[in-house]
């Protein structure tokens, strides 16, 4: 019996890496021009941009003119994109950072025409997975996933569950993202032994799932007739260009027999790279007070302003700061493992949204002082809990208050 094997195109794209992010722009834009001439002459039939949303908005930005053209791709599903704005370390990144990252892609990506429905939970290269991304998805109605660091599993499919018992199908790729073997001269052979391998992780009645592309890769050239090749006479597989969601539709009524919960945060199958965690700190310390300062305080602020019609929302402000915040959450970004130039960059972006939350804090006080008489003190919980007891504060000037002895 020959297997199926569901191949989709793909391209994993580290925005800013052993590069700057401006040298690896001219890169995407090189493999998105290459990306496209191959769609129109219908020698691929899709392409997916990595799961992320960003990669695709730093090409318009140097390319605005291809703005509807890369729309109708879209809508046609020929380039697929999103349900992330970009892919981010789940573990570095704050839980909030992560929810507001999910939002925006989704938004932006249906800007682009994307349909809600093709949204798969892209995580081809996280180092490790939080326990509560399958929440996470499920609230942005997203039931299927794929992974494949973090997890050690004899299977190609599996059930990721949250601790609210929140679920999402999800494949394990567990040879990786990176199958670049049509580049190669001897690419039958490889190919032949990576399939065998694969193979092993399903059941006979489960296609094959095969990522072909790799870092910062445009598609190889010929590949429908390198596939209609390696077809030819084979009698152990047979592959075909498909879609991620052409293969969770066709694997839906699988049962199946694996399931998992808790951080996906094993070493043994692939590399998780420990100690990226503890690298530049300065970084991870820079990105706590950004979360905090925007999460935590300026943007409920406004909201409590806001909802007492003491001032406009400012949200495009916030969606701006959120976005700064969310691009140095890329993996190899606030993990400490780029070029310094790079984090040079990151540390500007800090700083910007520090100097946007700071300017909100600052208007927020501005106009509470204004409803407060100087014989009263203003306290406000921003908080998710409620709180009785007592606080302390500091004043320059001396006041009028009663003081209580303990």
């Amino acid at each position: 019996m020959v297997k199926e094997v569901f191949a989709y195109l793909e391209s994993h794209w580290d925005r800013e890496w052993y590069k700057t992010f401006e040298e690896y722009r001219l890169r995407l834009c090189e493999v998105l021009e290459d990306i496209f001439i191959k769609l129109e002459k219908n020698e691929i039939n899709s392409f997916y941009l990595d799961g992320q949303v960003i990669a695709l908005k730093d090409y318009l930005l140097i390319h605005p003119e291809k703005t509807e053209y890369v729309k109708n791709l879209i809508k046609n599903k020929k380039l697929f994109i999103g349900p992330f704005y970009d892919l981010a370390d789940e573990l570095l990144a704050g839980g909030e950072s992560l929810a507001r990252n999910l939002q925006t892609g989704i938004k932006e990506a249906l800007k682009f025409n994307a349909d809600k429905d093709d949204f798969t939970g892209y995580l081809p290269d996280a180092f490790g997975h939080t326990k509560s991304m399958p929440m996470l998805l499920n609230k942005a109605n997203i039931k299927n996933a794929l992974v494949w660091r973090g997890i050690n599993i004899d299977s190609q499919e599996f059930l990721w569950q949250s601790d609210d018992n929140s679920k999402v199908k999800t494949a394990f790729l567990s040879s990786g993202y990176y199958q670049d073997f049509f580049a190669q001269k001897s690419y039958k052979k490889n190919l032949m032994k990576l399939l065998r391998k694969l193979n092993t992780y399903t059941d006979k009645d489960t296609p094959i799932l095969l990522p072909i592309g790799a870092d910062h890769l445009a598609c190889e050239d010929n590949i429908k007739a390198k596939i209609k090749n390696f077809n030819r006479d084979n009698k152990e597989f047979k592959i075909k260009l498909s879609s991620l969601k052409e293969y969770f539709e066709a694997t839906k009524k699988n049962k199946i027999k694996k399931a998992v919960t808790g951080e996906l945060y094993d070493n043994s199958n692939s590399c998780l790279l420990y100690g990226v965690h503890s690298a530049r700190i300065y970084l991870k310390q820079m990105n706590v007070l950004n979360q905090w300062k925007l999460g935590k305080i300026s943007e409920p602020l406004f909201s409590i302003l806001n909802f007492y019609s003491l001032i406009n929302s400012m949200q495009e402000n916030f969606d701006y700061a959120w976005k700064l915040l969310i691009e140095n959450h890329a993996h190899d970004s606030i993990c400490g493992c780029c070029v310094d130039e790079v984090h040079q960059e990151n540390v500007t972006r800090y700083k910007k949204v520090n100097q946007i939350t700071s300017s909100l804090i600052d208007k927020a006080k501005y106009i509470l002082e204004k409803r407060i008489s100087k014989k009263e003190l203003g306290i406000i919980n921003l908080s998710n809990f409620e709180f009785s007891g007592v606080t302390s504060f500091y004043s320059d000037k001396k006041l009028p208050l009663i003081c209580v002895n303990k």
